[in-house]
């Protein structure tokens, strides 16, 4: 978090200097007072007008260095916004694919959405309050000396007194933070898996029980937030009763003063507001710096290991694939492959029973699962040698599994990236699609516009991988919802490129596409 809020060192000073001046206009209002007060005892009117002008003034210049400092921390709260989101994302994306699906997407929503939001109440703008109750802090302090020593240490004591709370209560809040992050990710975890399952509720007559489950984690969420915010409640009224008290033993000791001819009675007036300045600015320290230490585990969680991206260009010129003496285990039982030699150009159908291992073979192959015994080469070198978006480059996958994005068809197919309108009517053209190609690409598809056929979307999936012209294309029943003609064409023009390396499986397959593979990889179970 330091870091990231250091990176805008010029913001944080203008803001900074901002800060000051308001903190120095505002309390320098609370002294002019001491000596109106003093002028109007005095009954002397040239003074008292002056005064009055002088008072006036430093709260101008208080609210326009205030306007300004709000401006240039929202700058601030919103660059802090985007890079812990970016850090959040970065997090993501140096994810392998096999750690990224061990949890729910809405686990990574959650991260973008709630915790990104709390760094940014109990975070950023938090630490920016710090800023501004320090400054006052610090010219409450400075007026005070100038005022009386005995008012001064006695304001010292009383701010001893209030440090020592916080740290009272620092992990209890802590803990608490956590456990609402962790049911705001619960709650949405819940909430999506009984939205996603509404039609099963609504065609069985069970509308009662959505309503039931989903008012439960309604209850359940907001009574964690009751929870995190009766503590922050609870620590607060601590430091406001310490603050208040503080603030009224200082004006007790000043009107002792006065009333001993140490002070003037205006003192009385001056040390009330400044003392009220003076506690509730330590106040608003204390209890920010509990709620900043709140969302550290949140902070933290944008940490991650850098993976390097650096292309491998031996490996991106694909040549061949080798797998060896291969085994993958789960816990009920092993798979053992048979060897495969795969070279640039290769067409090749995987065959086999369900259950015999085809797709775990896939996984293998793409890099998702890496806990196998055997030796696995690409290129003549081991897979284990190879980063990922190195391994990334050399596949196009597909299988049944197929998602479109609510948008246009052309970012759909080029995953929002920019193509040349040759290319995409290339790919087009492959799938059997060339109608769309005639149609406006910008026409947009998916779950809240018009829906397609199943055949539809599995073409435009291929569309999108072909286009990113990978060397091995990887095709796990990629046609299994197109129709007998649609799927020979499909294949005949893909397998008729001869530099690419196309392996596939295929449950159903008609004689005829089955003769345009090279060769064939069968696995019994």
């Amino acid at each position: 978090m330091k870091k990231i809020l250091f990176e805008q060192k010029s913001f944080l000073l203008f803001y900074a200097l901002t800060s000051l001046f308001y903190a120095g206009f505002s309390i320098g209002a609370s002294i002019v007072l001491i000596y109106l007060l003093n002028a109007v005892i005095a009954r002397n009117i040239q003074l008292v007008t002056q005064y009055a002008i002088f008072c006036i003034l430093c709260w101008i210049f208080a609210l326009v260095s205030d306007f300004i400092k709000n401006h240039i921390g929202f700058r601030i709260v919103k660059n802090f916004n985007i890079k812990i989101k970016l850090s959040f994302t970065n997090k993501i994306c140096n994810f392998l694919y096999s750690e990224f699906i061990k949890n729910e997407p809405n686990e990574y929503i959650s991260w973008l959405i709630n915790d990104s939001n709390l760094i940014e109440e109990n975070g950023t703008k938090k630490f920016l309050e710090v800023i501004d109750s320090l400054f006052v802090l610090i010219c409450s302090i400075t007026a005070l000396i100038q005022i009386s020593w005995i008012v001064f240490v006695s304001a010292v004591l009383f701010f001893v007194l209030m440090i020592m709370i916080p740290n009272l209560f620092s992990k209890t809040l802590k803990k608490y933070g956590e456990r609402l992050s962790k049911a705001q990710s619960r709650y949405i975890d819940k909430i999506t898996n009984y939205i996603n399952g509404f039609k099963e509720f609504y065609f069985a007559n069970h509308i009662d029980t959505f309503l039931n489950l989903v008012n439960v984690e309604n209850n359940t969420i907001e009574s964690n937030k009751v929870k995190f915010n009766d503590m922050n409640n609870f620590v607060n009224a601590v430091i406001h009763a310490v603050s208040i008290s503080a603030q009224i033993g200082l004006i007790l000791i000043c009107v002792f003063l006065a009333a001993n001819n140490y002070v003037t009675p205006g003192v009385i007036l001056g040390v009330g507001s400044l003392s009220g300045s003076l506690f509730m600015s330590m106040s608003s320290i204390l209890q920010n710096i509990s709620v900043i230490n709140s969302v550290k585990s949140l902070v933290k969680k944008t940490e991650y290991e850098l993976v390097s991206l650096d292309l491998d260009k031996q490996i991106v010129n694909f040549e061949s694939l080798e797998l060896n003496n291969i085994s993958f285990c789960y816990e009920n039982r092993c798979i053992n492959y048979p060897s495969l030699k795969v070279n640039r150009g290769d067409k090749i159908l995987i065959k086999g029973d369900s259950g015999a291992g085809k797709t775990t073979l896939i996984k293998i192959i793409l890099g998702i699962y890496s806990n196998f015994e055997g030796e696995y080469l690409i290129n003549n070198r081991l897979i284990d040698t190879m980063n990922n978006r190195t391994i990334n480059m050399l596949f196009g996958y597909m299988n049944q599994d197929i998602y479109i994005f609510n948008d246009s068809i052309q970012n759909n197919i080029t995953l929002f990236n920019n193509f040349d309108q040759i290319e995409i009517e290339k790919v087009l053209s492959i799938v059997n699609l060339n109608e769309l190609s005639k149609a406006n690409l910008n026409r947009m598809i998916g779950v809240s516009c018009k829906p397609l056929s199943g055949g539809e979307m599995q073409r435009i999936q291929l569309a999108r991988i072909l286009i990113q012209k990978n060397p091995i294309l990887i095709l796990d029943e990629a046609t299994s919802a197109l129709d007998v003609k649609n799927n020979y064409e499909i294949y005949k023009r893909l397998l008729a490129n001869n530099n690419l390396t196309v392996l596939a499986i295929m449950h159903k397959i008609t004689p005829e596409v089955k003769e345009l593979f090279t060769k064939e990889y069968i696995l019994d179970e």
